[in-house]
């Protein structure tokens, strides 16, 4: 890119670092990362059935993220399917990797072990807590919007290369 001539860096990788600069080449993180959690609720200080403790060992969870709009160096953006283990998201969650940065809609499935599958719910954002503190409730949707863009600018803003996101029961 010449000097006054605003553009697109194209065909590189974004490298996320974890610490000092010693770490920039042994970083194995390229792009933004996504957390699958199956996190029950809680109702009455008591914590609600996980999917994985009402699902067979074998159940997979299928992650589809829906680019929308141009991945962050304005190539377009392809749909990407994860597959995980229902075991692999219980507690605190399994890590999704290398997701190219940009703004996605993702959505959920659960696939048994005979094939059958189902359609979850999920939350992006944190809990509902009761005054009390001993409820706590997510509010759930077909699909979330998860934003690895920074507003405004062509480079990802602290915070804005990882998320989160719960999965829960369609009901």
């Amino acid at each position: 890119m010449r000097k006054g001539n605003p553009g697109v860096i194209k065909n590189f990788v974004w490298n996320l670092r974890s610490g000092g600069a010693a770490s920039f080449v042994a970083s194995p993180n390229y792009g933004a990362s996504l957390t699958i959690a199956d996190a029950p609720e809680l109702v009455k200080n008591v914590a609600t059935r996980s999917l994985a403790a009402e699902n067979p060992p074998g159940a997979r969870v299928v992650v589809t993220l829906t680019p929308r709009g141009r991945l962050i160096d304005g190539t377009e953006g392809r749909v990407l399917n994860r597959v995980l283990t229902l075991h692999e998201t219980s507690g605190r969650g399994a890590a999704l990797r290398d997701i190219p940065f940009a703004l996605y809609e993702v959505a959920v499935k659960l696939v048994q072990p005979d094939g059958t599958s189902r359609d979850l719910r999920v939350a992006s954002g944190a809990p509902e807590v009761s005054a009390d503190g001993t409820n706590r409730t997510y509010r759930w949707q077909p699909t979330a919007t998860i934003d690895f863009v920074a507003v405004g600018t062509a480079a990802s803003e602290a915070g804005r290369n990882s998320a989160r996101l719960v999965i829960g029961e369609a009901r």
